[in-house]
């Protein structure tokens, strides 16, 4: 089967023309095109902070980490954001980026961070949506950006994922429902035909998902059985169903397993099983998915030990700098709490103090002693974690103050950012 949108498909067949193309913005607008071009920022545009930016207090409940963008929601329900707002996913109803947290909204208990948009669930499910609408990803019936959060119907739902111009949720009822770009069949419809939706789709007729991550062109779910359904693109076997044939609608993986985390990444998929299993499969350029092969098309298990929690997982979703190379790593919290990452590291975002990037997961602040509950890594350049006493700790790049310490200073290890 012919893929449906080449230039995508090819990107990491071909590393100078991938990131030229994407920062060129691959011929913009709606209906499923490449909107990326507004990432290619000077620096310098990202060092104002809004006015009503300020630390942010622990303890911190959840987190999100995208392009150059950072989210945070307090045990009061309160979210935070700050970094890059050029689209205003920030949600502060301006598009000033801040080098400060600052006060989006209350009573938020999920948040979830795209390529230019955002989705968060109310402490009473009611889902909200802003930024980028270029496909429809926002789910409001139109393709006009929003710097504000906009309430999304007004059905309840229990979890959310952002990807590249699209989205997913899972309704309170257990039915899964997409929207935003198709190119791919991401939207699991059954068919690239809308090549794009501005409202949500239901995605077959099951009421049994519990989890769903949504990435650059493909997406993975868990049931309530924990099995592992995936579709969308497949080009680099990030499906993980054995062939590079890309599908429209869900279907299982590692069929007999069972699994407790999932995080769809850049052209590359991670798990972890319920007996602690970290998984990998798709690209491994330069060994980034720390998978043996350069491309594996099936889940390959890489160490045990793992905390099988959606919080415990994280992948880089999108590439968005340089114009020669593609960037992109991975975070895992062992059961214990340690922190283990890999991939690219050109910006400190493994947070070991160096600059080289590693194809093993490794160790994070292992003298410390430290224990950690979630982590999130940013696309390209910075990472997320919340210790278990509720602190937020960032590190990696910080040009558009995506760290949230007030600065733009870069970071090779983690730091606490709260008070």
């Amino acid at each position: 089967m012919q893929h449906p949108f080449h230039g995508l498909s090819r990107i990491m067949a071909s590393a100078p023309l991938c990131i030229t193309l994407l920062l060129a913005g691959c011929g913009g607008g709606g209906g499923g095109t490449l909107d990326l071009g507004y990432l290619n920022n000077p620096v310098t545009t990202c060092n104002s902070a809004a006015a009503n930016s300020t630390q942010i207090s622990s303890p911190v409940t959840a987190i999100a980490a995208a392009a150059r963008i950072s989210f945070a929601i307090t045990d009061d329900g309160s979210l935070w954001a700050w970094g890059s707002n050029t689209k205003g996913q920030l949600g502060a109803g301006t598009i000033t980026n801040s080098v400060l947290p600052v006060k989006i909204g209350a009573d938020f208990k999920t948040v979830s961070a795209g390529f230019g948009h955002t989705l968060a669930l109310k402490t009473d499910g009611t889902l909200w949506a802003w930024g980028d609408n270029n496909s429809g990803q926002l789910g409001n019936g139109t393709t006009t950006d929003s710097d504000l959060p906009i309430q999304i119907g007004s059905d309840t739902y229990q979890a959310v994922s952002a990807g590249l111009n699209f989205s997913l949720a899972i309704k309170s009822d257990g039915t899964l429902w997409a929207w935003g770009d198709n190119s791919f069949g991401q939207l699991g419809i059954g068919s690239t035909s809308p090549t794009y939706s501005p409202v949500p789709l239901q995605v077959g007729s099951d009421n049994s998902y519990i989890a769903v991550s949504a990435g650059t062109g493909h997406a993975l779910a868990l049931k309530t059985d924990h099995s592992l359904w995936a579709w969308g693109d497949n080009y680099y076997g990030e499906l993980g169903d054995s062939t590079t044939t890309y599908s429209t609608t869900p279907i299982q993986i590692d069929s007999g397993s069972t699994y407790g985390a999932i995080a769809s990444g850049f052209f590359y998929s991670l798990g972890i099983k319920l007996d602690g299993s970290l998984m990998t499969w798709g690209n491994n350029v330069q060994g980034k998915p720390a998978n043996p092969a350069a491309t594996d098309h099936v889940p390959r298990q890489i160490d045990t030990g793992f905390k099988p929690d959606m919080a415990a997982l994280s992948a880089s979703k999108f590439s968005v700098l340089g114009n020669t190379a593609y960037y992109y790593h991975s975070l895992a919290l062992k059961s214990n709490g340690s922190v283990w990452a890999w991939g690219d590291n050109i910006f400190g975002q493994l947070g070991d103090g160096g600059v080289t990037p590693t194809s093993t997961p490794e160790q994070i602040l292992a003298s410390s002693g430290f224990a950690f509950s979630a982590v999130s890594a940013g696309d390209d350049d910075h990472s997320l974690a919340i210790k278990d006493d509720g602190s937020l700790w960032a590190w990696g790049s910080n040009s558009c103050g995506q760290l949230g310490d007030g600065t733009t200073n870069t970071s090779h290890v983690p730091k606490q950012v709260s008070k």
